[in-house]
């Protein structure tokens, strides 16, 4: 049995990394700082494989990535409905 805390912090992490490389690769390049942007993208490249990899292995997380896509999706559309932007 895992500890919870150590699951979600885990995969929260596993996460956020290739958001985090992400948002300074864009940065680099709205500063056009390429020098920098080479090993931005290489970082980007790898956590975001490293993701890749753990979730094509992780059959608990595909189910919760689902769950979370599909509660995503749900709070878009009641949130739309309330603004009245479907008439």
């Amino acid at each position: 049995e895992t500890n919870t805390f150590d699951y979600k912090f885990f995969w929260s992490i596993l996460y956020l990394t290739p958001v985090l490389w992400g948002v300074f690769s864009l940065s680099a390049v709205l500063f056009l700082k390429f020098n920098c942007f080479v090993t931005l993208g290489c970082a980007l490249v790898l956590s975001s494989s490293n993701v890749y990899g753990y979730y094509k292995c992780s059959t608990d997380q595909k189910e919760k990535w689902n769950q979370w896509m599909n509660r995503g999706a749900e709070m878009g559309v009641s949130a739309m409905m309330r603004n009245g932007v479907f008439g």
